[in-house]
């Protein structure tokens, strides 16, 4: 009884930590891209893996140049919100504005890395939190 009560604890604890999201795709784009940047952006497919509602979706990542280095004016960190429901189970695509990051100065390709949700608020109230990207693609 002791050993299949802690087996079961086990598989409950575990479904407890399954990822909320997946990210896909992520890739950066070089020119204007009407409405959303006049330099550059980044885009991706976000998959909403949990049971409820996104009501928005708070992002962070870093962008580097073609040698691997930190590519940006001042920092190569992005932090962004994006508002917008997505279903359960449902994926959707996401571009996000790099002009105040890269500028209008672009002679080169860049890479986007560690591009993670730090924050998910659900329709329903409630959030999930991941501050350090431990959930990070």
């Amino acid at each position: 009884g002791f050993i299949l009560s802690m087996l079961f604890f086990g598989c409950a604890t575990e479904a407890n930590f399954s990822k909320p999201y997946y990210i896909s795709n992520a890739q950066v784009s070089i020119g204007e891209n009407p409405g959303i940047c006049k330099f550059a952006c980044v885009s991706f497919n976000f998959y909403n893996n949990s049971e409820r509602k996104i009501k928005n979706v708070k992002f962070s990542a870093r962008i580097y140049d073609s040698e691997g280095e930190s590519a940006g004016l001042i920092t190569n960190g992005i932090k962004c919100m994006i508002e917008c429901p997505i279903e359960s189970k449902d994926e959707v695509p996401i571009t996000i504005s790099l002009d105040e990051i890269i500028g209008p100065e672009i002679d080169e390709s860049y890479s986007v890395d560690f591009l993670y949700a730090t924050e998910i608020e659900y329709d329903d109230g409630t959030s999930w939190a991941d501050p350090f990207g431990l959930y990070c693609n």
